[in-house]
């Protein structure tokens, strides 16, 4: 029966985790795995935007861009469907058999944690997936470390794979080092000897050194170490989404304020039934995490998936006394857990009859086939400036209509500081006037302040709109 609750979980993880794919920079994934699987070599040149075109690019996530490739290849949309629930679901299964979950704790945990990550899978796959994936095997693998030191070594090939297929490989490495710190720390019990210290943590500083090496073994080398830490600080970073703090007030800022009191919580709970001690590494790792996710939301992410092993004092709080009620309450919780989900996925049959116009619709900025006709037709795509949402769309879907700007580039920097990014997010946000620009066609989203200046610009008999719809409107220059 507790074998048959466990699935029944997982199964909700699954059906939970499988949402139609709207991430923006689909486009450009799939064209890097058909570049791969067409020549045989990995896409180093810019060949897809008109803006900075052939500059190298170190593609950190170019194994998984072959997964969604094949999966898209053979199955379309519901194949990138498929994909994204089954990283999410082995995500969960690393993860509660590293922190040693039972059936009941499953059965009120995972549901918290799935809903607090449900943001982040809400667009189907995306590449962060399978960090997250490997996060979990990174945490059972110090699982076993902990039965035997020697199990440790198994880090070296997950670090050689996962330094290949996403660049989170280095939030796994701070991850490990900060785990292995507080834990090293806490066994020293205040001897702070020098020798005593290395000696404690020799076999840990071969292993960490061993996947340093190994997580050289990708096509960029250590260029996938310099990518990954671009993204510290950049201040072009806080204009894209997923790199900016939550919203105040809104649904997910309101997720990480509760997270932080479940969190506080469970320490509590931990703290008084005399757990603590064990679970001690985890809770001390997870607060400056707490801190980060205030400024960056992938922070978050990471943060919930390891989290188990805190709110344990939360599951313990309301499991029944005898065996048999807990399963008879463990059945009940889940198949009503299965159920709502369910419910929320019907109608089914558009996960597998989805295709790119209906992704234009479900996405966050609206795409359309129309104004890209237009474009196409008129022969208007030279020197044209687009949307930086639309480029992994564009790059796919109209490869003779190159779009200036898309999601590989908003870190991308010459050697003479040129950021393509910059140049285009002055623009569009009108802070600089695109009439002071080189483009002389302009494709523009309707919500964006560069559409109210080119209204304005027509009216002054500067540009004239050829084209328009509900999202967005062609301008060419007089």
């Amino acid at each position: 029966m507790k074998n048959l609750i466990s699935f029944v979980i997982y199964l909700s993880v699954f059906l939970s985790s499988f949402y139609l794919p709207t991430d923006p920079d689909l486009g450009w994934h799939l064209k890097y795995g058909e570049y791969f699987f067409k020549t045989g070599r990995v896409l180093r040149e810019n060949i897809f935007s008109s803006m900075m075109p052939d500059y190298k690019w170190v593609n950190h996530s170019w194994a998984s861009d072959l997964l969604v490739y094949f999966s898209f290849n053979k199955l379309g949309f519901f194949g990138v469907s498929l994909l994204g629930a089954l990283v999410v679901t082995l995500t969960f299964i690393f993860l509660t058999k590293a922190f040693k979950l039972s059936f009941w704790d499953k059965v009120i945990l995972v549901p918290i944690v799935l809903y607090l990550v449900s943001n982040v899978n809400a667009v189907s796959f995306r590449t962060q997936l399978i960090s997250y994936f490997f996060t979990g095997v990174l945490f059972y693998i110090i699982f076993l470390y902990n039965k035997n030191p020697k199990n440790l070594l198994w880090a070296i090939p997950l670090f050689l794979i996962w330094a290949n297929f996403h660049g989170g490989f280095i939030m796994g490495i701070i991850l490990l080092v900060g785990y292995l710190t507080i834990k090293k720390t806490i066994e020293a019990k205040g001897n702070f000897n020098i020798k005593f210290l290395l000696r404690l943590v020799k076999f840990e500083i071969l292993v960490l050194l061993g996947i340093v090496l190994a997580s050289l073994l990708n096509p960029f080398g250590y260029g996938v170490y310099l990518e990954s830490l671009n993204h510290f600080g950049n201040p072009w970073l806080k204009y894209v989404s997923e790199w900016s703090p939550f919203s105040d007030q809104s649904s997910q800022w309101w997720n990480l304020i509760i997270f932080m009191i479940l969190y506080m919580v469970g320490v509590a709970i931990l703290f008084l039934t005399g757990k603590l001690n064990e679970k001690l590494p985890i809770a001390l790792l997870i607060l400056p995490f707490i801190a980060l996710s205030f400024y960056e939301r992938r922070y978050a992410w990471s943060m919930y998936y390891i989290s188990f092993p805190v709110l344990l004092g939360i599951s313990d709080f309301f499991k029944p006394n005898s065996k048999s009620n807990q399963i008879i309450a463990a059945g009940i919780i889940s198949i009503i857990t299965l159920v709502f989900i369910l419910s929320s996925k019907v109608p089914f049959e558009r996960y597998l009859t989805m295709n790119w116009k209906e992704f234009c619709l479900a996405a966050a900025n609206q795409c359309s086939f129309g104004t890209l006709e237009f474009i196409s037709e008129n022969q208007l795509s030279s020197n044209l400036s687009t949307p930086y949402s639309w480029g992994g769309w564009m790059i796919w879907n109209f490869p003779d209509v190159k779009p200036s700007i898309d999601g590989r580039m908003h870190l991308w920097e010459d050697d003479k500081g040129y950021s393509a990014f910059e140049e285009y997010y002055t623009n569009v946000q009108n802070w600089e006037s695109i009439d002071k620009s080189k483009y002389d066609r302009v494709l523009v989203l309707r919500s964006k302040p560069m559409y109210g200046r080119l209204i304005k610009l027509t009216k002054e008999g500067k540009w004239r709109l050829v084209y328009g719809d509900n999202v967005s409107a062609v301008f060419v220059r007089r």
